[in-house]
C-alpha cells in the first residue's frame, strides 16, 4: 500500500483520540491534545483533522500522521505505513 492510499483510510479524529491524552476536537476540523514527545500538562499539539497534519507549539515540530506515528512508535517509514494501513 502506498502513502496516499494509507492516508485516505485513516480516520484522523479516531487516530489522534487513541494516541493523545486530553484530546479534544473543536468541531471545525481542528483538534488539540497533549504532545507525547515532551512533558505536557496543557495541550500544546494542534491537529488538522481533515489532513492529519500536526504541530506542537512547544517542540516547534510537526508533520503528517505518518511522521507522528514513526516518532511515537519509533519505527521507520515502511513499518509505519504497514501498521497504519491496518487502521
Amino acid at each position: 500500500m502506498d502513502k496516499q492510499q494509507t492516508l485516505k483510510k485513516i480516520n484522523f479524529t479516531a487516530f489522534y483520540q487513541t494516541h493523545l491524552q486530553k484530546f479534544h476536537a473543536n468541531g471545525n476540523g481542528q483538534g488539540k491534545g497533549c504532545c507525547p514527545f515532551h512533558p505536557d500538562e496543557n495541550p500544546s499539539l494542534s491537529i488538522n483533522l481533515e489532513t492529519g497534519q500536526y504541530f506542537c507549539h512547544v517542540c516547534n515540530d510537526g508533520g503528517d500522521v505518518i511522521k507522528f506515528y514513526m516518532k511515537l512508535k519509533q519505527v521507520d517509514f515502511k513499518e509505519a505505513l504497514n501498521q497504519l494501513s491496518e487502521y
